[in-house]
């Protein structure tokens, strides 16, 4: 490792984090025994105003931290700028992101030096394990990530007077405190929405899922009933991709000075485990969660011995000269996972308005029709003819309500609504 890159990992200064324009995130100063904290917000930019998403952040890390979720930081204060100052969300360090475990830590352990931890194959597991039982905690809620990649994930080091300059110091990534980061895009499944989602197709890193990328361009056109159906099989999706790019190839897998503790057995079964991610989210299965199974998947593989010493062994840092030709410490170094594309809000709001003005003049019935085909489609064996009827139901009580403006026959209102 670089200066620069210890720094950025492990450093105690104020330092602003690279970002997109619309987002602003800090890493604050932090004195000897005080635990970091990252200041962020939303800006107005030449595309929209975004600030609206630093408290809709604030309000999901809240709701999951009253449901006694794990998993995600500990929020240190929120300001909504009542007072005219900036809206913010404050939270405190969550861990070194997974992008950063993978690009900036080259390690070494036994004299054999490794691009990251996650070439052991103890730790490939463990960081699917966990990342699945993150997962589980929040999908069991209803809410939907929808960004899972490598630098919205966090892996605390141990121990915690590690110090990365120290001659013999050594760390180990503590799995069991893995959290994820990043909830301003989250949603819960079916609740409603105010406005798209702003986020934009990421075209150089294939992790959002193909629901994912339909629902948004619906949105964007003023339909947002295909967000409000999202579910957990997004977040598997992109799981399952991040997982693909921190395995080894096999080449290195199986190399004498490559991955550690990796076997012909072990290397297919974590392909397995991919696939099956993969296919769990093509499965129009969405009321089946099989988070519990991949994980029981997951839990089996850690249980060899040999796996589970790897886990509690430490790891020194590969410095400038043990690193060169594993990470390119001299250059810089592109993550593998790039930032979060946006796309602006105002073109989408504009298109909702335009939906609302063709419903109020006679797309209603024509979008009720679609709405019901596809709850039939979410619901095979269902009965729809209740929901369908509702759009009649509608019109025999707005008939009667202009008899009854006219001098016709009363009606009782109630026996109209549910005759």
């Amino acid at each position: 490792m670089t200066p620069d890159q210890i720094e950025q990992v492990f450093g105690r200064g104020r330092l602003k984090m690279v970002t997109g324009e619309h987002v602003e995130v800090f890493r604050e100063a932090m004195a000897q025994g005080e635990r970091r904290r990252y200041t962020k917000r939303f800006l107005a930019t030449s595309e929209g105003d975004f600030g609206p998403w630093t408290e809709r952040e604030w309000r999901i890390l809240a709701r999951l931290i009253g449901h006694g979720i794990r998993c995600v930081p500990d929020v240190v204060q929120f300001d909504g700028g009542a007072m005219g100052g900036a809206r913010l969300v404050q939270t405190y360090d969550a861990g070194i992101t997974v992008d950063q475990w993978g690009t900036l830590l080259p390690v070494e352990r036994n004299g054999e030096t490794h691009r990251h931890v996650f070439e052991d194959c103890a730790h490939w597991w463990a960081l699917a394990h966990h990342c699945l039982a993150a997962l589980d905690e929040i999908h069991a809620l209803g809410l939907v990530h929808l960004d899972i990649k490598g630098d919205n994930i966090c892996i605390p080091y141990g121990p915690a007077d590690f110090d990365p300059q120290g001659p013999a110091r050594r760390l180990r990534p503590e799995f069991g405190r893995l959290a994820l980061i990043d909830f301003a895009f989250s949603l819960v499944s079916r609740e409603s929405l105010a406005m798209p989602l702003p986020i934009g197709w990421q075209k150089n890193y294939d992790y959002q899922s193909p629901r994912l990328l339909h629902a948004l361009d619906a949105g964007r056109n003023g339909d947002l009933e295909p967000t409000r159906e999202l579910d957990w099989r997004c977040d598997l999706y992109s799981l399952a991709t991040m997982l693909k790019h921190y395995l080894p190839d096999e080449a290195r897998a199986y190399g004498r000075a490559g991955a550690v503790g990796w076997s012909t057995r072990r290397y297919d079964d974590a392909r397995a485990l991919i696939l099956r991610l993969r296919e769990s989210h093509d499965r129009d299965l969405p009321h089946w969660r099989p988070h519990r199974q991949f994980m029981d998947y997951t839990a089996s593989r850690l249980e060899a011995r040999d796996l589970a010493a790897s886990l509690v062994e430490a790891w020194a840092l590969a410095h400038d000269e043990a690193a060169a030709g594993v990470a390119t410490p001299m250059t810089p170094i592109t993550p593998i996972t790039p930032m979060t594309r946006i796309a602006p809000p105002v073109r989408a709001r504009a298109r909702g308005r335009a939906i609302a003005r063709r419903a109020a003049h006679g797309d209603y019935h024509r979008h009720s029709k679609r709405a019901d085909a596809r709850a039939r489609e979410r619901a095979p064996g269902s009965t729809p003819h209740r929901r369908a009827a509702w759009p009649r139901t509608a019109c025999r009580a707005a008939r009667a309500a202009r008899r009854h403006r006219t001098g016709g026959p009363r009606h009782d209102r109630r026996a109209v609504v549910h005759r």
